[in-house]
């Protein structure tokens, strides 16, 4: 490089001395500071060690970190990664936007709400970002001056729970309500709750975790099983793309499958309308704050004993006996009333009240 360098100032010989000289030059005024000219804080991180000539450590790193392993922003995300490695034409343009669907409170309450059939509110909206990816639409670039062809794509969907049966066409209620257990979700009906309980929970544990040998805190039963795969975007679309769905509450009403018949899928997503949709790694994001929500005040209420919140009542103890389950909380049947063992959990009132 130098050579080359020489060679192109051959006929200034004092340019390319110049050249070498702001080389050395810092290209910043505190580039060697070793402390801030404002208020005398080091650089360098204060590390103990005895071994002088260690390569000191910055105290604040400002260069960028691409595969350190953290998520600080969905550019992170193997999702968006994905999309600027399989669409280069799509990457390549920063200025593209990468779009997530919140869901929360869209649907509307009651009788009338749409439920699974919202596809054909939502008709409207696939329409849109498939414009968006295919052709684009023509953008004024303030800073540059400057029209440009602006694309985008949408990443995921962020809803709770109900709302993710919906707009993904998964069920979340009944038997096969897991959607990554799908049709092999371990459920059963509660006889005095009159709800349905979702079981093997273990299998998603570490083949060697102790809890799965254990039967007496749990069904009485180990855990040998083993994590259930996932469907991928490709394989949801393959399985359901050939299938007909009934559209309308009226027939959902009137439509009647055994058990067995039942699979965990009410119909195929809107969504997949979108050319790459089912390339994408997550499609579906669960808004963790409803989650957080519901089962700290299940928890509270549960501890607290507050009437209309606890998850422990006579059903619930009946139920364990239905499943031979804890005999030491069985309920106690006496002539003037029914007697409920106190659990582990089970706080005292001057326990509640410091609680």
């Amino acid at each position: 490089m130098i050579e080359v360098a020489h060679e192109e100032y051959s006929k200034d010989p004092n340019g390319f001395e110049r050249l070498l000289i702001d080389a050395e030059k810092p290209l910043k005024e505190f580039a060697n500071a070793t402390e801030c000219p404002e208020c005398g804080q080091s650089r360098w991180k204060n590390v103990k060690d005895r071994n002088e000539e260690r390569k000191q450590i910055p105290s604040k790193v400002i260069c960028e970190r691409i595969e350190d392993g953290k998520l600080r922003h969905p550019a992170d995300s193997p999702a968006w990664k994905l999309v600027d490695f399989k669409w280069p034409n799509f990457g390549s343009e920063p200025r593209n936007l990468c779009l997530a669907l919140s869901a929360d409170g869209v649907n509307p309450h009651g009788p009338k709400q749409p439920g699974d059939d919202i596809g054909t509110y939502l008709a409207p909206l696939i329409e849109d970002l498939k414009l968006l990816w295919e052709n684009g639409v023509e953008c004024y670039d303030a800073y540059r001056e400057e029209v440009f062809n602006l694309r985008s794509v949408l990443l995921w969907t962020i809803n709770d729970f109900p709302a993710y049966g919906n707009l993904s066409g998964c069920c979340v209620k009944g038997y096969k309500s897991c959607p990554i257990c799908g049709d092999n979700t371990n459920s059963i009906r509660l006889r005095h709750g009159k709800k349905i309980a979702y079981l093997g929970h273990r299998r998603f544990l570490a083949r060697d975790h102790p809890y799965r040998r254990q039967k007496k805190s749990f069904n009485g039963k180990k855990e040998l099983g083993t994590i259930p795969e996932p469907l991928s975007g490709e394989d949801v679309y393959l399985k359901l793309k050939d299938l007909e769905f009934p559209k309308g509450k009226k027939i959902h009403k009137n439509l009647s499958m055994n058990r067995s018949e039942k699979i965990c899928w009410n119909r195929l997503s809107s969504f997949f309308e979108l050319p790459y949709w089912k390339d994408l790694h997550v499609r579906h994001c669960l808004d963790v704050m409803h989650i957080e929500k519901n089962a700290c005040m299940n928890i509270l209420g549960t501890l607290l004993d507050i009437p209309g919140k606890s998850k422990d009542g006579l059903n619930a103890r009946r139920d364990l006996v239905d499943l031979k389950l804890r005999p030491e909380l069985a309920p106690i049947s006496s002539e003037k009333k029914i007697f409920i063992p106190p659990a582990c959990y089970t706080l005292t009132k001057e326990e509640k009240r410091v609680f």
